[in-house]
């Protein structure tokens, strides 16, 4: 694209990956990748509003990111983002699932449920097993 006041200078990105992504996939792919992209990051967010690991919660900021610095640039283009991007969100869905996997109806409890229902270092379920008695040394 040219702009006429500018006659030497060629205008090739957008600046913009959702833009550049939507004309060059076409919306129903571009609606695919984005519903892909969504489902992962309430994955890790619904983690992470439910337990103390702060892994679900670094993987829904790191696609937060991402998707907010892809209205400026294009981040995702650079190798070395998109695989570290890969990498979080692989590890904070996986810790995702398995969490859900081990505290059975975990996407039904309020925030930090899942903290209390711990078994705490006097065997005992529960806020009370972090008030017992302390553990005796060998």
């Amino acid at each position: 694209m040219r702009d006429e006041r500018f006659p030497t200078v060629m205008f090739d990105y957008v600046h913009n990956s959702w833009l550049e992504l939507l004309v060059e996939l076409g919306a129903p792919a571009f609606g695919a990748f984005v519903l892909a992209l969504a489902l992962l990051a309430v994955q890790c967010l619904a983690a992470a509003r439910n337990t103390a690991d702060p892994l679900p919660a670094i993987g829904f900021g790191a696609a937060v990111l991402l998707a907010l610095h892809s209205l400026v640039d294009f981040p995702a283009q650079i190798p070395a983002v998109a695989t570290a991007l890969a990498a979080i969100l692989g590890l904070a869905v996986g810790r995702a699932v398995e969490l859900r996997r081990r505290v059975p109806g975990m996407e039904n409890r309020g925030a930090r449920t899942a903290e209390r229902s711990s078994v705490g270092w006097n065997g005992k379920r529960g806020s009370s097993a972090l008030h017992g008695e302390p553990p005796r040394p060998c």
